[in-house]
């Protein structure tokens, strides 16, 4: 049915081409705003893990400096800074916040020696010349994380524009998506009424046909077009008409072979001589047909001769030159109906 109606078959690809583009456009914008909210959250997880080492560096400060007091315990925020450090460089990140981290690695494993080997000589001698190897290292570590954070900060505000622009986007691919579901509803909506009014066409057409044969009018056809079950349905129905109208046309030929023979042979019968028989059968060349030459040839009792009986009425005998019956190639090749005299010709 498409083969037969272009229009169609080019709105079901502008269909099928609008619906991919918008999906793919969909799946794409979900993707980078999937990507982007990743990125946020990784950043942002780096930012809050950099601001707790912050502050246990500022409380190891503070503990390192109070060491020897009572209740003071810097081992255990030693400790829990290192772990938070390990963390930090563990946690899933982009390549330029992992570039940030990167620049703490030195000053940390640099203030983790010297803050160890301060809280191990706190109870020695040598404490003051650990102190001083310390303090350089602390305040290093501290304007490198300081540092690390506002570069941070940097970061996570580009992201979460691009988180921002990302989620326009998704609405914007939104608002296409549902605009193109509208669209692609009434493209289909329209193929289909398309399609239901070819086929009511197409029914109608074979009906009016079929009514028509069934009155009798046997010179109407349905008008094929295209290979689908309607063009099928019209071609049974051409070919049943064809069947039909030869069927009735030999019929009457038929028919109107043996009203001729019967009319024949009652002329005959109502003959009372050969005169008015050679009358009749001169009638009847000129209804057999107007236009050809016939001629009536009967052989005498000894079947050597011929004599011309009675020509066409109209245009005349085709002047057989044939003698006897026997030299008539037509004679010999038929099957000739012999009567025994002028009597049973009539009779």
């Amino acid at each position: 049915w498409l083969a037969r109606h272009p229009l169609d078959r080019n709105a079901g690809r502008i269909l099928l081409l609008s619906v991919a583009g918008v999906l793919l456009g969909a799946l794409r914008a979900t993707r980078l705003q999937s990507d982007a909210s990743t990125d946020l959250a990784h950043t942002a997880a780096v930012q809050r893990s950099l601001d707790r080492a912050l502050t246990l560096h500022t409380g190891l400060g503070a503990e390192l400096a109070a060491a020897g007091a009572a209740g003071s315990n810097p081992q255990s925020i030693l400790i829990a800074l290192r772990a938070q450090f390990v963390l930090t460089w563990t946690v899933k990140m982009t390549p330029e916040v992992a570039a940030i981290v990167d620049t703490l690695r030195q000053p940390a494993t640099n203030y983790f020696e010297s803050a160890e080997a301060y809280v191990r000589g706190n109870s020695s001698s040598g404490s003051d010349w650990a102190f001083a190897d310390l303090e350089p290292r602390r305040a290093a570590l501290e304007s490198a994380l300081r540092d690390a954070m506002a570069r941070m900060r940097g970061v996570l505000f580009r992201v979460e524009s691009r988180v921002l622009a990302e989620t326009d986007r998704a609405g914007s691919v939104t608002a296409w998506l549902i605009g193109g579901a509208l669209f692609a509803a009434l493209l289909a909506g329209f193929t289909l009424w398309a399609v239901a009014r070819s086929i009511q066409s197409s029914i109608r057409s074979v009906g009016e046909v079929a009514q028509a044969l069934a009155a009798g009018d046997m010179d109407n056809r349905c008008d094929v077009q295209g290979h689908d079950e309607m063009g099928g349905l019209a071609r049974m129905i051409n070919l049943l008409a064809d069947t039909m109208q030869g069927m009735l046309t030999r019929l009457r030929s038929e028919a109107s072979r043996s009203s001729f023979s019967n009319q024949l042979v009652e002329a005959l019968e109502m003959a009372d001589s050969e005169a008015e028989a050679d009358r009749v059968i001169a009638r009847a060349m000129g209804t057999i047909s107007e236009v050809h030459p016939m001629e009536l040839l009967l052989a005498d009792s000894s079947r050597a001769h011929l004599e011309r009986a009675c020509v066409h009425p109209k245009t005349g005998s085709p002047n057989c030159g044939v003698e006897s019956p026997y030299s008539c190639i037509a004679v010999r090749r038929g099957h000739p109906q012999i009567f025994p005299d002028a009597e049973a010709l009539v009779q």
